[in-house]
């Protein structure tokens, strides 16, 4: 169903997060840790608000090298 999609793809702010790590089992699955000690371990995907979001200093979008917008972000332009 999924094919080659990455759990970043849809993990939204999860991907661009301090306390993200990436689990994968034996057989091939990857799944999404928060590793926030107040937060549920594994998240509902996509994750478009979250009180303890931490952008990570080394976070780069695979596909264009840019980060992407911070979803946080409520301000009127």
């Amino acid at each position: 169903m999924w094919g080659d999609v990455d759990v970043l793809d849809y993990a939204g702010l999860c991907a661009q997060c301090q306390f993200l790590r990436i689990v994968e089992s034996s057989r091939g699955s990857r799944f999404v840790l928060c590793e926030n000690p107040n937060l549920p371990k594994y998240p509902r995907l996509p994750v478009l608000r979250c009180s303890h979001f931490i952008l990570t200093a080394t976070f780069s979008s695979p596909s264009s090298g840019e980060p992407p917008p911070n979803l946080t972000d409520t301000s009127a332009s």
